[in-house]
């Protein structure tokens, strides 16, 4: 895969980068290190301050291509996108049962089926119960636009 002209790089290969920031970025660093080790302590894991630059890089990546498919959709005015759920894929990853589930948010198992299916989404209430249910996880966890039909 070509990143500049005159180098390529192999799929197995990386790339290090090398950057620099305020004393006060730094210490923010330090400082997430810090309270992330104190409570990864008792699993006898540790981060370090590349740990949190490589996270940090990896999800403002995401977010952004996430962004630029996002901004893609809106442009295309006159389309309809339907709005469609991922929170069978999102439970069952979780270990959560959807009987579980369904008695915690306060809906009939019948209505979550019908849901998780996607065969009808739910209503502003029965979203918010689940989504409460569920620890209110990041939309893009459990909500997607179907983009071609």
């Amino acid at each position: 895969m070509p990143l500049r002209e005159g180098f390529t790089l192999q799929p197995h290969q990386r790339v290090r980068f090398t950057i620099e920031v305020s004393l006060d970025t730094a210490e923010r660093i330090w400082n997430i290190v810090h309270v992330t080790n104190y409570h990864l302590k008792h699993n006898g894991k540790r981060i370090s301050p590349e740990d949190v630059i490589k996270i940090g890089t990896l999800r403002y990546i995401e977010q952004f291509y996430r962004e630029q498919t996002i901004s893609k959709v809106q442009c295309s005015l006159g389309t309809s996108f339907p709005l469609k759920n991922k929170i069978k894929a999102y439970i069952k990853q979780k270990g959560i049962s959807a009987s579980s589930l369904a008695d915690k948010a306060g809906i009939s198992k019948g209505t979550l089926s019908d849901i998780l299916n996607n065969k009808h989404q739910p209503s502003l209430d029965t979203f918010l119960r689940l989504y409460v249910a569920l620890d209110c996880p990041p939309l893009d966890d459990i909500l997607y636009r179907e983009t071609s039909a």
